[in-house]
């Protein structure tokens, strides 16, 4: 499982700095990478842009559960925790961003929201 970790890590790693190594190639780069500090803020963006589609998924799933329960109360049971999990994940996804970056600002890395 940490090697699973690691290598899913390294690979984020590994797309989301790509990019800048192509400049020394005379290739206009896509990042705006100016210093370390940039690096957090890049991940924290991509991730956040996943968090609907992931949302979605997950939505789209317990509503599935729900739809095909037939009337079985354990299903149904199963179906609305899907649905109140999904639902705070996404709050509590969001709520994070948020205070990282209000902290970020408050300490002066000037992240905007």
């Amino acid at each position: 499982m940490i090697n699973d970790l690691k290598s899913r890590l390294l690979l984020l790693a590994t797309v989301l700095l790509a990019p800048t190594s192509v400049q020394a190639a005379g290739i206009q780069s896509q990042t705006s990478f100016q210093n370390l500090s940039d690096i957090p803020k890049q991940i924290f963006d991509v991730l956040i842009n996943f968090l609907p589609a992931v949302a979605t998924i997950y939505l789209a799933i317990a509503g599935y559960r729900y739809i095909t329960s037939q009337g079985n109360p354990e299903q149904i049971e199963k179906a609305k925790k899907n649905l109140t999990y999904a639902v705070v994940g996404v709050i509590v996804a969001y709520s994070a961003f948020l205070i990282i970056r209000l902290v970020g600002n408050q300490l002066g890395f000037g992240l905007s929201l």
